[in-house]
């Protein structure tokens, strides 16, 4: 899995960008969707609940496999193809970004990598987020507008905690001292 879920992923691209919206794309897609899903699946433990920097990027892949797994079903009329991209940009994109930025302002200013209740709030937030904009829209197609704005809104109090926690620690020395 670990070299044919990205194979997948590359194949699907390609296909999209030649074949935008066709079938064989859609195909390509499940195929994704499937072959990251088993991945994921393999590195899952209980523990990685227990620590939200670990949980929040497993949970912005999973975003990824769902955005997969949605324009695989787009592709064949199951669901309307214009909400698919949503589970991949707020969810995957989104919730991966805010993850790996809390990550990585603690590793690279020589922070102990553990985060507040706050930042944990915020990765549930987007991932609130992402539901609302990713998923609820495809089931409730009338709410449309206040879902978005609701999403959106949720996005922004994510992003701000995460302004609010590591802007400090982003404009001070590293905390161990060493240059960088």
């Amino acid at each position: 899995m670990e070299w044919f879920s990205p194979l997948s992923v590359l194949a699907f691209l390609v296909t999209e960008l030649l074949l935008p919206d066709s079938i064989a794309g859609g195909v390509l897609s499940a195929l994704a969707a499937v072959s990251n899903g088993v991945r994921l699946i393999g590195w899952y433990t209980k523990r990685i609940w227990s620590v939200p920097l670990l949980w929040v990027l497993h949970v912005g892949y999973a975003w990824i496999v769902a955005g997969f797994l949605l324009k695989a079903l787009g592709s064949f009329g199951v669901v309307p193809p214009q909400f698919t991209i949503h589970a991949f940009t707020v969810g995957g994109i989104g919730v991966l970004t805010l993850g790996m930025m809390a990550r990585v302002s603690l590793g690279h200013t020589g922070r102990p990598l553990r985060i507040s209740t706050s930042m944990t709030l915020a990765f549930i937030l987007i991932n609130l987020a992402a539901i609302l904009r990713g998923i609820i829209p495809i089931l409730f197609q009338q709410w449309l507008p206040p879902l978005v704005a609701l999403s959106g809104s949720l996005w922004i109090a994510a992003f701000t905690i995460f302004l609010g926690i590591f802007t400090p620690v982003l404009t001070q020395s590293r905390a161990n001292g060493r240059p960088g």
